[in-house]
């Protein structure tokens, strides 16, 4: 598996220009196993393997080979090229595999399959989600597939997979909804730790674990809807009858004002400077602006296209003349198929670099470091609401299937502009009426009648004001 130093290490030009430093380069072979690359010292390195500890964090095994190939040739024995040593390592992991104090061998990288392969005559809960997820691969985005996948090998799995559906009840949902809530968040491929109480959680911890209860479930009832619609399963009451954690969608609360974005601006350096705008005029995705090339700026309207990467629908996302003029100056002098956000030493945006840099630039600007680089997306929508732009063209611009997620997060951006709409646009019932108006200033007068109460106008009996 490929990693930060793999193609340095296998060249030995490359290997003379790492600096020395006391901690190996590694190459990881598997999870828990490496190969490490040691450079105490100006020179010649050499080649160690090392395989962690399976209970005891920061205890390791290592074993020493030869020196690498840095100065001479290699002969196999006293020194060996980067293949050499990496046949070496793997052997001599084989070696102590079975010893029960190291760490057990995992899969290193992405998962890309489930874990368990559904097998036998008996359709189960496996069987649904195996036929789901390989549609998602087929038919979705790369980036949906991962995170579903991610999901339901953690929490699925191991509660439902082997559950034949014919035999599923409410009950099987409500306990996955708990344990799920009960359960560590995961945490870079680490097994699960150890279940812990809902009712010692924080309140805000404990909705987002109600948030990724729903979530889950969500999808196992998309994966168990597709088996019944295609006749493999006969009943779907068990799971459309459960219900989902309610009141745990919480109204997005980091979103800037237009002063704090034109802060963030000033403080931004050129190259994030346009990353940054382009996401104020386009409310896109970090990693969809960095995909955006001179040949998606329209030419019929002013709209960008932007690629499908997190779903699999792509759009056109329609710009102000300002917005349409910014990104119109940045295809000047690119070929079709460049990329119009590039860094300043030319390489594109890729992984947290946008990030880092944008908290440099709010520390620079001294906003809040509770605002992210998704934080500009979550403005761009809440200042269309605010302006009384319709929900359909918000949830159109950024990519939603439909409106119930604008809703949803921004509905409370748009009081401000309801209480306006109101005020401006509601035709006068009284104002315009003379006699009303008299009776209405007479009941606002009106003290408290001889019952003792404040009694209603004698010219108009039928009014009382509460």
């Amino acid at each position: 598996m490929l990693n930060k130093y793999s193609q340095t290490l296998a060249q030995p030009v490359l290997r003379k220009a790492l600096p020395p430093r006391k901690s190996p380069y590694n190459h990881n072979i598997e999870v828990g196993r490496s190969l490490g690359y040691y450079k105490p010292r100006p020179g010649a390195g050499y080649w160690s393997g090392c395989i962690r500890h399976g209970h005891h964090k920061g205890l390791r095994k290592t074993h020493t080979f030869a020196f690498a190939d840095d100065l001479q040739e290699a002969d196999g024995q006293d020194v060996l090229t980067f293949n050499q040593a990496l046949e070496k390592a793997r052997e001599w992991c084989g070696r102590i595999d079975q010893s029960s104090l190291l760490s057990p061998s995992r899969f290193h990288g992405l998962q890309e399959e489930m874990l368990v392969c559904p097998y036998g005559p008996v359709y189960t809960v496996g069987h649904a989600l195996a036929e789901y997820l390989e549609r998602k691969r087929n038919h979705g985005a790369r980036q949906s597939f991962l995170s579903t996948l991610s999901m339901i090998n953690y929490y699925v799995f191991p509660l439902l997979g082997t559950i034949a559906v014919a035999e599923l009840t409410p009950q099987h949902f409500y306990d996955l909804l708990r344990a799920i809530e009960s359960t560590p968040t995961q945490r870079f491929q680490k097994d699960k730790g150890q279940q812990i109480d809902p009712e010692t959680l924080d309140p805000e911890a404990r909705r987002k674990r109600r948030v990724t209860a729903n979530h889950v479930l969500c999808s196992v009832r998309g994966a168990l809807n597709r088996a019944w619609e295609e006749g493999k399963v006969g009943d779907s009451r068990p799971w459309q009858r459960v219900q989902l954690f309610r009141g745990v969608q919480k109204p997005r609360a980091d979103i800037m004002t237009l002063q704090e974005c034109r802060l963030l601006l000033r403080a931004c350096e050129p190259d994030l400077f346009r990353l940054v705008l382009a996401a104020l005029y386009t409310g896109c995705r970090v990693t969809e602006l960095a995909s955006i090339r001179a040949e998606d700026l329209s030419q019929d309207r002013m709209a960008v296209y932007i690629r499908p990467l997190k779903v699999y629908r792509c759009r056109h996302v329609a710009l102000p003349e300002e917005g349409y003029a910014f990104f119109k100056s940045l295809t000047l002098g690119k070929g079709r198929s460049e990329l119009l956000f590039l860094q300043s030493h030319g390489r594109p945006w890729k992984g947290s670099r946008p990030s880092i840099r944008l908290n440099t630039a709010l520390e620079r600007a001294g906003l809040r470091d509770t605002l992210v680089f998704h934080s500009l997306r979550h403005t761009y929508a809440s200042l269309l609401i605010q302006n009384g732009v319709s929900p359909i063209a918000v949830a159109r611009q950024l990519g939603h299937q439909g409106i119930a997620t604008v809703m949803q997060t921004y509905a409370h951006c748009a009081d401000d502009f309801i209480d306006r709409e109101i005020r401006e646009k509601f035709e006068p019932i009284i104002a315009s009426d003379a006699e009303l108006a008299e009776i209405v200033a007479g009941q606002t007068r009106a003290g408290f009648d001889e019952y003792g109460s404040c009694g209603a106008s004698r010219t108009a009996p039928h009014l009382q004001v509460v």
